[in-house]
């Protein structure tokens, strides 16, 4: 088929969601041939890692709109939207285009004119739609009032003209995760499909099933803002220490700084248990890799997680994780492969928090038993290497729908 993929964001040298972009570009163009509208600040980094079945084309945006006040709805955006618009007309009269597939953005709070011009359209996967949480209050209440705005996400579709458009056009929708049928309107559900946006190669990421580190070793890799809730699992490692001298144990915590950041180093220097973390900033993917191979068990604490990149890393190489029972991560992990944290208030979550520690920490069978599990249910469900199969399948049906 030949595909037109407008893709605000897909970097191969990006993280997060510029990198899920990329991602799903590589492996739908080794099936169909994909006609891609970006932007233009990412043709090096594209072009550097040229695919013949990709035809490349780049829109101009400026970005010095590019504030934290923005950040729920980036002019920058809508000007992209406005331009890939416009190229994409030019690319449907001139070229025999089956179908348009958006991947990002992944806030389904976007609304798309390109769904105007008339051919098969699917959007995702989208997620978002996560509200804070009023048990929470220590973690939310730190978070910038920006985001509170996007707890009105869901009301959008029945006050926004713009976006209850994009998604009627819609031939198909792809969610995250099974949660999203709670914040999308149920005329949409017939043609809505979960399917995780996070995906990885498994390939790059070695298998390790045994450590031999004389400690404990525990990591976390992620943005430190309040909603990752690190500051909950430092206080979990406080309590560990005071309850419990035979388990000795170092935390590593990788992802960029920020007023957080500084925050939970002079919370762990308060607590004093500054000696057993070690804040790392932000290091180089590769260099991530070889933590995630030295790491016996893996602390994603996050309560507002769409999916999440980092817990499919440190289960392609076989770490036991533990994470918040709430959002992407959750549908990830399964009771096979780690252990969920039920999200009822703050005391309780930090007390199960290191309860689940302990348990990992002293049950070294189990961490075996979960660490093959997390591999196995990578390379099945999670594989990007899978994705251009799959996704065949689903225009194969939209086309049918259409």
């Amino acid at each position: 088929m030949n595909v037109l993929m407008p893709i605000y964001s897909c970097n191969p040298e990006g993280e997060s969601e510029s990198l899920v972009g990329y991602n799903w570009l590589e492996q739908i163009s080794k099936h169909h041939k994909v006609f891609l509208i970006t932007e233009l600040r990412y043709k090096k980094a594209l072009e550097a890692r040229p695919t013949e079945n990709i035809v490349y084309n780049y829109v101009s945006v400026p970005h010095f709109w590019d504030l934290e006040i923005f950040s729920a709805f980036p002019p920058a955006y809508f000007i992209f939207m406005i331009k890939a618009y416009i190229v994409a007309k030019r690319i449907v009269k001139n070229e025999k285009i089956d179908l348009i597939h958006r991947i990002t953005p992944i806030a389904f709070r976007f609304p798309d004119i390109i769904t105007n011009i008339k051919l098969p359209y699917i959007i995702g996967p989208v997620g978002g739609g996560l509200k804070p949480l009023k048990s929470f209050q220590g973690v939310f209440k730190k978070e910038s009032p920006v985001y509170a705005l996007r707890t009105f996400d869901s009301l959008r579709f029945a006050l926004d003209p713009f976006l209850i458009r994009t998604y009627n056009r819609a031939t198909s929708i792809l969610v995250i995760g099974k949660y999203l049928y709670d914040v999308f309107p149920k005329e949409y559900h017939k043609k809505t499909k979960v399917y995780c946006e996070a995906t990885i190669d498994s390939r790059k990421y070695n298998y390790v099933p045994e450590r031999s580190n004389n400690i404990i070793e525990l990591l976390y890799v992620g943005r430190f803002i309040p909603l990752k809730a690190v500051s909950l699992l430092i206080r979990a490692l406080k309590i560990l220490k005071d309850e419990n001298s035979i388990i000795e144990y170092r935390l590593t915590l990788i992802g960029g700084g920020g007023e957080y950041y500084k925050y939970c180093v002079n919370l762990a220097k308060e607590l004093g248990i500054s000696s057993n973390l070690k804040f790392m900033g932000r290091i180089k993917r590769s260099e991530i890799i070889e933590y995630y191979q030295k790491c016996d068990i893996f602390c994603f604490p996050s309560l507002k997680e769409t999916s999440g990149n980092v817990v499919l890393e440190a289960m392609s190489c076989g770490i036991p994780v533990i994470v918040a029972d709430r959002g992407g991560p959750a549908e990830i992990v399964d009771s096979g492969c780690g252990i969920k944290i039920p999200v009822t208030n703050e005391d309780e979550f930090i007390v199960r928090l290191k309860d689940a520690i302990v348990l990992l920490a002293q049950d070294k069978e189990l961490r075996h038993f979960y660490a093959a599990n997390a591999r196995k249910r990578i390379e099945q469900l999670y594989d990007n290497n899978n994705i251009g199969e799959q996704i065949t399948e689903i225009y194969k049906d939209a086309l049918t729908h259409a």
